[in-house]
């Protein structure tokens, strides 16, 4: 009976898992069982992975790849800083510092709408009165191991794109000026074909990332974009 609970709870965390990842920043469907592992252990708490080794089974937390994505989420901020401002080394160590803060991660996840803490699995130490206990430093390191599934299963320019949308495109230096770029969208009433708004923003986002390096050559400072 144990085994068939626990094979149930496994299904339904899979599925949860997927649906999680159906949704932006991500918009990621077919997912196949390998990507899915990683992905699974990333919204995997130790407090689950804990209470599951008590009781004979096996779950892997996010601890090792929050390890990595910590890593690779700190390279991408870096490379931002280096190749997109004129900061002295001083004001880029402040910038970096800000952007990888735990507090300001966990802010960011929330103002996104991402819902970590639904998805997230956690131990029954972590659940009070019913409720997920889910702390800004969970919330954060759990993002940062989803940063580095998709590293892992998507490659690095992946990686920065969900970040960059969680950030909503405003990775720039407090006090630098720039150029206001204004970009039209046209709206209907329903998107042609079978594209997705989730998958229209991807469209978006990689047409930004093109003009922003074009721009880069014509002007001094990273620009802003208004989509209207």
């Amino acid at each position: 009976m144990r085994i068939e609970d626990t094979a149930e709870r496994d299904r339904r965390f899979d599925m949860d898992v997927r649906a999680f990842l159906s949704k932006p920043p991500f918009c990621y469907r077919n997912v196949s069982e390998q990507d899915l592992r990683l992905f699974r252990a990333a919204l995997t708490h130790d407090s689950y992975a804990n209470e599951a080794a008590d009781r004979g089974e096996k779950a892997e937390s996010y601890e090792r790849l929050e390890f990595l994505g910590d890593a690779v989420l700190e390279l991408l901020v870096c490379d931002h800083v280096y190749s997109r401002t004129a900061l002295s080394e001083g004001r880029m160590t402040d910038f970096k510092q800000e952007k990888v803060d735990n507090d300001r991660i966990s802010e960011m996840v929330l103002d996104h709408g991402m819902d970590i803490d639904g998805a997230l699995r956690v131990g029954n130490v972590q659940i009070k009165d019913g409720v997920k206990d889910v702390q800004a430093k969970m919330r954060a390191d759990a993002f940062e191991a989803l940063i580095a599934a998709v590293y892992l299963t998507r490659g690095l320019d992946e990686a920065r794109r969900v970040v960059c949308e969680v950030e909503r495109l405003r990775w720039e230096a407090a006090g630098q000026e720039g150029t206001t770029i204004i970009i039209g969208v046209s709206h209907t009433e329903k998107v042609v074909g079978s594209i997705e708004i989730c998958e229209l923003l991807m469209v978006i986002q990689c047409f930004l990332d093109r003009l922003n390096r074009y721009n880069y050559k014509l002007i001094s400072r990273n620009p802003w974009y208004v989509i209207l």
